[in-house]
């Protein structure tokens, strides 16, 4: 597979972690620091990219940290 096909935000090497795991990407959520992740998480159909940084640009989400990432994930899970 072409190095290009497998770059950040083409979901390719998402996909194909999927298919390996039997990972359900409708209920799985991209957490990273750029916009290009939450590019990725659009791309691949995912519940929610998780933007950590500061507020403003993309992201279904953002967070200060990893830490508040994962803390409201844990709260909006409760929720559901």
């Amino acid at each position: 597979m072409p190095f290009d096909e497998c770059r950040k935000p083409k979901p390719k090497m998402v996909f194909q972690a999927a298919i390996d795991l039997d990972i359900d990407l409708s209920q799985s959520y991209v957490i990273g620091d750029s916009e290009m992740d939450a590019e990725l998480a659009r791309q691949a159909d995912c519940k929610a990219g998780i933007r950590v940084g500061e507020p403003g640009g993309t992201g279904d989400l953002v967070a200060a940290s990893l830490k508040d990432a994962v803390n409201r994930l844990v709260q909006q899970t409760k929720e559901s």
